[in-house]
């Protein structure tokens, strides 16, 4: 399975956004929560950028038809 680069936000790091690897948000979640030793911490995934740069990229292919 590929591993594609996720970023997460965490509460109490406000101006800070985790990145890491891994197969999906479920593992990337769960490696953020380890490297802070806070297996409560709440995380919020954000889209990752080459997702929304797939999109974008679609949608001018549609307009473009």
């Amino acid at each position: 399975m590929k591993r594609r680069k996720y970023e997460i936000a965490v509460a109490g790091y406000p101006s800070y956004r985790f990145k890491t690897y891994a197969r999906d948000a479920v593992e990337a979640v769960v490696k953020i929560k380890c490297f802070l030793h806070s297996p409560r911490a709440e995380c919020t995934l954000l889209l990752p950028k080459d997702h929304v740069r797939e999109t974008e990229s679609c949608r001018m292919q549609v307009r473009g038809r």
